[in-house]
């Protein structure tokens, strides 16, 4: 298996879902340290080269975060909260350069999952020229009135800069969004203020079960919020996303968009759950449908527009091109990432974790460029096929969590496909398929994890 940084050495950040570095001083100021390097993402130490980072959580590691720097150094963060209590820390993390200098930082939720006196918190960790600065660490507890503090996190970077965070609050249904105004030092700046489907500017009515920002994504000022649970008149579960415009403050504009909306394929049905799962980046929007078609799923692509969002695609595993064929349960866009896939080509990394090759559902995943040609194809991702190996006949489902390091250049993308594991299920793996996407192009893998939440990788 080559290393990570030889495989990696390429990777550079793109767009503005990107840990860019801050723009150049005017006045010629001598460093005390190396200036960070115009390139990878995530690259928490600046050296211009990718570090993948994923949730820890089992009975080994309660609550950790595991940090593969491009040079090959590993660096796992965890939280010592004693024998009388627990922690969710690295369920959700997001890696973004909060604070404009060029190194990427790394928020990420600690949510305590049995009876104990801890409240959930949201953890900022920033980057450095030697990394990841742990032991500077900085913790802000959930607002007064938030349960299941930390269900999702996102970063809008203008007009000014906003951190939002899942969770549901006390006295209002059907979840809701803490945002947290992020100061010049890349910290919260003052007390979060709370977005959901009662607040102004944004479509829909809360209602319990709506799941509202559930999944989240953004970029600049454009926040897209998957509601998985909403109802469409009285079509159960059949989901939407809201499209969130930042004006400043507290101030958001809105439009709702769903499969009854004009230009979208297909129809609202019951259990859809449409939104399920959201990425945006080069441009495109990709929405999650996993319920779609008992469960055989489906993603919705966007093209985005200003403050609205065109429909661009429908894509299945009936689709032309895409490997496999659509049956019952597959969960086809369970996860989804934009990614540059072929040299400046455009496409959608799909998550299929009850995508069934035996006897069992194994999960795999789908690279699949918006526009298919010969010379550049849509692959089928699965560890009976590209990965090698033998099937997790014990139900693990690749597929669960997909994301993208971004390349920059004529370099496509790499892609990280994981499955989780489980008390019950056993250890969870994670691969980094370089392009195309074929055998003999896994870059890197870990496949002792005790179990994996998530990915801090611009999507």
């Amino acid at each position: 298996m080559r290393s990570v940084s030889t495989i990696l050495a390429t990777v550079t950040a793109v767009g503005l879902l990107s840990c860019l570095p801050a723009a150049p001083m005017a006045m010629a100021v001598m460093p005390q340290t190396p200036a960070p390097v115009a390139g990878a993402s995530p690259d928490f130490d600046g050296d211009g080269l990718a570090d993948i980072v994923y949730g820890l959580n089992g009975e080994v590691t309660e609550g950790a975060v595991r940090v593969v720097y491009g040079s090959g150094r590993t660096q796992e963060i965890t939280r010592g909260v004693g024998d009388d209590m627990s922690s969710d820390f690295g369920r959700v993390i997001l890696a973004r350069d909060f604070n404009g200098d060029g190194y990427c930082d790394l928020a990420v939720t600690d949510s305590p999952y049995y009876l104990t006196s801890r409240s959930a918190t949201i953890v900022i960790i920033l980057g450095s020229a030697e990394g990841l600065e742990e032991t500077a660490d900085r913790s802000y507890a959930a607002p007064a009135g938030a349960r299941q503090f930390g269900l999702s996190l996102a970063f809008l970077s203008a007009p000014s800069r906003l951190l939002v965070v899942g969770a549901e609050q006390a006295d209002v249904p059907g979840g809701s969004l803490a945002a947290y105004p992020i100061g010049s030092d890349g910290l919260p700046s003052g007390s979060p203020f709370w977005i959901n489907q009662s607040s102004a500017g944004v479509p829909g009515t809360a209602e319990s079960g709506d799941r509202f920002g559930e999944a989240v994504a953004a970029s600049g000022s454009t926040l897209v919020v998957g509601v998985p649970g909403e109802d469409i008149g009285k079509i159960k579960d059949a989901g939407n996303v809201v499209l969130l415009t930042y004006a400043g403050g507290q101030r958001f504009s809105g439009v709702a968009y769903g499969q009854n909306s004009a230009g979208v394929p297909d129809k609202a049905e019951a259990y859809d759950e449409f939104g399920a799962s959201v990425a945006i980046g080069r441009g495109v929007v990709a929405v999650g449908v996993p319920g779609e078609e008992k469960q055989g799923g489906l993603v919705q692509l966007f093209t985005l527009s200003g403050s609205k969002l065109k429909p661009l695609a429908a894509i299945d595993q009936n689709s032309s091109g895409v490997p496999g064929v659509g049956e019952r349960h597959d969960r086809f866009g369970a996860a989804v990432a934009i990614a540059e896939v072929c040299a400046g080509k455009t496409g959608v990394v799909v998550g299929g974790p009850g995508e069934s090759f035996l006897t069992g559902e194994d999960g795999a995943a789908w690279v699949i460029p918006v526009k298919r040609t010969s010379s550049c194809k849509a692959r089928l991702i699965a560890e009976n096929g590209i990965l090698g190996g033998t099937l997790a006949r014990d139900g693990r489902k690749l597929g669960s969590v997909v994301a993208v390091l971004n390349h920059v250049g004529t370099t496509p993308d790499t892609v990280l496909v994981g499955l989780r594991g489980s008390e019950d299920v056993g250890l969870g793996r994670l691969y980094a398929v370089a392009a195309p996407y074929t055998a003999g192009h896994v870059a890197w893998s870990d496949t002792n994890i005790d179990n994996l939440w998530g990915f801090a990788l611009s999507r």
